[in-house]
């Protein structure tokens, strides 16, 4: 959620909202607002579903030390959570383009995606960072339970 809410965000979104504020464009405004909050909304659903399964997955280990199995699915319910991340994105993307193209404001999305696609970066760069953490986790885990 960080991502979302940092001083970059609040600099470019502030004059556009003015600007389509004395455009007189109510409409579009709000249906600007409604697009970001649904898809940042399933995307945050997304996000607690897969720390979900990994507070599942240290549960289900302290309570059988099992490693292999729940890793793997792990890994499979992780990629699956990261698929449907990237599809959400290029779906809000397309609302975006469709939303923009109407309204032509063609400055607007120039700006706009040239700072969204390097939060989007962060973003995927950030769960790619958490994912090689708990790979080491678990491998580590693994190479441990083996020793004993």
């Amino acid at each position: 959620m960080y991502y979302y809410f940092n001083s970059l965000s609040y600099i470019i979104y502030i004059p556009i909202f003015f600007f389509i504020y004395f455009c007189n464009l109510y409409t579009y405004l709000y249906i600007f607002i409604y697009i970001h909050i649904f898809i940042f909304m399933n995307i945050y659903i997304l996000m607690c579903i897969f720390y979900l399964t990994i507070f599942i997955y240290i549960y289900i280990h302290i309570r059988t030390n099992i490693y292999i199995f729940y890793f793997f699915i792990i890994l499979f319910i992780f990629f699956i959570y990261f698929f449907i991340y990237i599809f959400i994105i290029i779906l809000k993307e397309c609302f975006t383009f469709i939303y923009l193209h109407a309204c032509y404001l063609v400055c607007y999305w120039f700006v706009f995606h040239l700072f969204y696609f390097v939060s989007i970066a962060r973003i995927i760069y950030a769960h790619i960072i958490e994912f090689i953490i708990l790979l080491r986790v678990l491998i580590s885990s693994f190479i441990s339970t083996i020793s004993c």
